[in-house]
């Protein structure tokens, strides 16, 4: 049996996992692997945030680095660390997620949809999914797509909307962890 989406179907069962080994487990090994790394664990967690396959555990370091230290040294680190990330999904993103989003792109119903939309809200629609994406920990490779898809963004505007919104995701993600 061949998967449509087999990239999407291995994303989702590292998202369950992480959230399982987590949910029940403690963070000790993972506070003990991370807290000794101060700032550069902070950018390592920020470089994984933003990728798709990695973003869970990217997650889960933050939130667990969230009571170490100044979380905005560690948010502006991590999100340095984000953007980084995004620069290079953002020049080699056909050889990740392409064929997929390619063929997410051309379902029916997807097609019937863009369609339909007229051309300015098609024009305000890609950039915002692709903004709230790449702010959020779900795969930036989609976010960056989204943004591709919008028209032409130059290399630097993209890497000053990236860190802006990763940055802004990852201080959710560090505030929230203080409060867990």
């Amino acid at each position: 049996m061949k998967l449509k989406y087999p990239k999407f179907l291995i994303l989702l069962i590292i998202y369950v996992a992480t959230y399982l080994v987590f949910r029940y487990s403690d963070f000790d090994f993972l506070t003990n692997l991370i807290s000794p790394l101060g700032l550069l664990g902070a950018f390592l967690a920020g470089m994984m945030y933003a990728y798709g396959f990695s973003a869970a555990l990217g997650v889960a370091i933050l939130v667990v680095i969230a009571d170490r230290g100044n979380v905005w040294m560690y948010g502006t680190i991590a999100g340095l660390g984000a953007l980084c990330s995004d620069l290079l999904e953002f020049k080699l993103l056909r050889y990740s997620f392409a064929t997929e989003l390619r063929r997410f792109f051309n379902e029916r119903w997807v097609l019937f949809i863009r369609r339909r939309l007229p051309r300015v809200l098609k024009r305000a629609l890609f950039p915002f999914l692709g903004a709230f994406i790449i702010s959020t920990p779900l795969p930036d490779e989609i976010g960056v797509a989204f943004l591709a898809a919008s028209g032409n963004i130059s290399e630097k505007d993209f890497a000053l909307l990236c860190f802006i919104l990763n940055t802004v995701g990852i201080f959710v993600v560090l505030y929230l962890g203080r409060l867990f």
